[in-house]
């Protein structure tokens, strides 16, 4: 008996293992700064994100400096920010933005696409197709 179609199962499990890969997992830009996200993109790197997470940028008020953030965020923090401001004592202001498209998060928050943030949150919860990866 063949194994997805395979003669051997072990071809069959590393055919589905990269397309579990390209169907959840993201790649997004990771930076910090202080200063701004223009800061911040001089020194992004490239991340692939987990599960349940999407790509984001996001800034907050800590003490007398404003932050700023690029990189893979939890779906929690994109539907409710203040959520993240509760992880870190002090902050304050927090507001995300998020995508779900590979190195989305480079562009500014107006033109990261809501609609595609809602396709990937229904799929990154899903539980059956979350189980198969």
């Amino acid at each position: 008996m063949t194994a997805f179609g395979f003669r051997h199962k072990s071809v069959g499990l590393l055919c589905l293992s990269f397309l579990c890969k390209a169907v959840f997992s993201l790649d997004c830009f990771v930076c910090s700064s202080d200063d701004s996200f223009e800061e911040c993109d001089k020194a992004r790197t490239k991340e692939i994100c987990q599960p349940r997470t999407t790509c984001g940028k996001l800034s907050f008020q800590l003490s007398d400096n404003h932050r700023y953030r690029r990189g893979c965020l939890s779906v929690i923090y994109c539907t409710d920010p203040s959520r993240y401001c509760q992880n870190i004592v002090d902050a304050s202001e927090c507001v995300t933005a998020c995508c779900s498209k590979d190195l989305c998060n480079a562009a500014p928050a107006q033109e990261m696409s809501r609609d595609g943030f809602l396709w990937w949150s229904l799929m990154v919860t899903s539980v059956g197709l979350i189980n198969i990866c």
